[in-house]
C-alpha cells in the first residue's frame, strides 16, 4: 500500500507543475514524517500559487493528468474573494485510505498554513507559469457545497478516517469521530427529505429537545442503542450502523440505484464493512 501512496504523489507531484501560477509545492501530515507513515497516510498537500484565479480554474484538469479522480469534496465555503481553497480528492482504482486533501493558497496570503503547520516537506519550487492548459478534469462526483450529497460524502471520509483510527488502535479518537456520527444522524432527522440543503451542523440543546418531542420515545431509545461504546467491537458495529442510516435517509435508492453516486456510496459503505471486519 506504501509503494501505491508514493507512487499517485509522484504522479501528482509531476502534474502540478504544470498548473499555472504554481510555484512551491508542500507535503505535509504523517505521509511528510518518515516515524508516522503507515499504510493508512493519505496525502496531505498545498500549493502556493502566484496567480491564484488562473491556478483555481485550471486545477482540476491539471490533477487529472495524475489519474482519474472519482470524487472532489470541498472542505470550504466557495467564495469567490477568498485566496484560499481545499478539497479532498479520490481517485478511481485507489485505496479510500490514500485520499488527498489538496489546498491552493496565493503566495503571501499562506501565512496561516506556514505558521500553523511545522511538519511540512518542500516537494518541489519553479518559476511559476501562465501557460493556459488543455483538457478536461472528467466527471468526478463533486457535490455542490451543503448540499445534501455533500454531507453525504463527508460523512462516507469521516467513517474512513474512524477506520484508520481503529487500525491504529487510537481508541479515543474513534470515539471522537462515533459520537460526530451519532450528532450527523441527528441532523438527517431534523431534514426534510428533497430539501436542497440540510440544517447547520451545529445541534444546540433546543434541537435536542424538539427532536424529543418530535420522535415516539421507542426510536429515541433505538437511536441511542446504536450507539455502544464499550469495546473496539462494539464502537464499531455502532459506526457502521450508524453510517448506512445516514446513506438510507440521505439517498434511500442507493443499495439499487445504478447512477455513478450510488455506486460510489456502495463501494465506500462496503470497504468500511470490510476493513471493520478485518
Amino acid at each position: 500500500m506504501l509503494s501505491s501512496l508514493d507512487d499517485l504523489l509522484a504522479r501528482i507531484s509531476a502534474a502540478l507543475r504544470h498548473l499555472p501560477g504554481a510555484q512551491e509545492l508542500y507535503l505535509f501530515g504523517s505521509a511528510a514524517d518518515p516515524a508516522l507513515k503507515d499504510p493508512y497516510s493519505d496525502l496531505d498537500l498545498r500549493v502556493i500559487s502566484t496567480q491564484f484565479e488562473l491556478s483555481r480554474a485550471a486545477w482540476p484538469a491539471v490533477l487529472s493528468r495524475a489519474g482519474e479522480m472519482a470524487l472532489v469534496f470541498q472542505l470550504d465555503p466557495a467564495s469567490p474573494d477568498a485566496r484560499e481553497t481545499a478539497f479532498t480528492l479520490g481517485f478511481a482504482g485507489r485505496s479510500p485510505y490514500h485520499k488527498v486533501d489538496f489546498g491552493l493558497a496565493e503566495q503571501g496570503l499562506a501565512g496561516g498554513f506556514f505558521g500553523q503547520v511545522q511538519a511540512k516537506r518542500l516537494l518541489w519550487r519553479q518559476e511559476a507559469s501562465a501557460t493556459p492548459v488543455d483538457g478536461a478534469p472528467g466527471e468526478a462526483w463533486r457535490p455542490a457545497w451543503g448540499s445534501p450529497d455533500h454531507f453525504l460524502l463527508g460523512e462516507l471520509l469521516g467513517s474512513v478516517r474512524y477506520v484508520k483510527a481503529r487500525k491504529r488502535r487510537q481508541h479515543l479518537a474513534c470515539w471522537r469521530f462515533l459520537s460526530a456520527k451519532f450528532n450527523a444522524l441527528l441532523r438527517c432527522y431534523r431534514w426534510e427529505p428533497g430539501c436542497p440543503v440540510l440544517p447547520g451542523a451545529a445541534m444546540t440543546t433546543w434541537d435536542y429537545t424538539a427532536l424529543d418531542r418530535q420522535l415516539p420515545e421507542e426510536q429515541r431509545l433505538g437511536l441511542l442503542s446504536g450507539l455502544q461504546a464499550g469495546s473496539p467491537a462494539e464502537m464499531d458495529r455502532s459506526l457502521l450502523a450508524l453510517t448506512l442510516q445516514i446513506a438510507g435517509r440521505v439517498m434511500p435508492g442507493y443499495v439499487t440505484a445504478t447512477t455513478r453516486e450510488a455506486r460510489l456510496v456502495r463501494a465506500y459503505l462496503n470497504f468500511i464493512e470490510r476493513e471493520l471486519a478485518d
